[in-house]
């Protein structure tokens, strides 16, 4: 299926909407009368369980299947940015210690 430049516009605007109008109601309410101190609990793993969705699948398969050997250079840099993340608790060395180590692991990579 084609779509030209204009129709696209309008799936993404279209998609845009119903995805506001569904969860405004909820927001405004939940806003103006306040959520259990469980649902906030609950609520707080949100973000790092979406994260997680979003990047384990980039990391963990590679050429078309599942690779967990350590010919995995994404795999070797989310390990150490997670382990500094936890250890340390800033997000700047974390990211930075990934990027190292991604780095330094193709290197690794090209001399093996």
């Amino acid at each position: 299926m084609n779509l030209d430049t204009s129709s696209l516009a309008l799936v993404v605007a279209g998609m845009a909407a119903v995805t506001y109008v569904s969860r405004y109601p909820i927001l405004f309410l939940a806003g103006r009368f306040g959520l259990p101190r469980s649902v906030m609990d609950a609520l707080s793993f949100v973000p790092p369980a979406v994260l997680i969705a979003v990047i384990l699948p980039s990391v963990l398969l590679r050429d078309g299947g599942l690779q967990l050997d350590w010919r995995n250079e994404y795999l070797a840099a989310a390990l150490v940015t997670a382990f500094i993340s936890w250890r340390s608790q800033r997000l700047f060395l974390a990211i930075l210690c990934g990027m190292l180590a991604l780095w330094l692991w193709r290197g690794l990579l090209l001399i093996v």
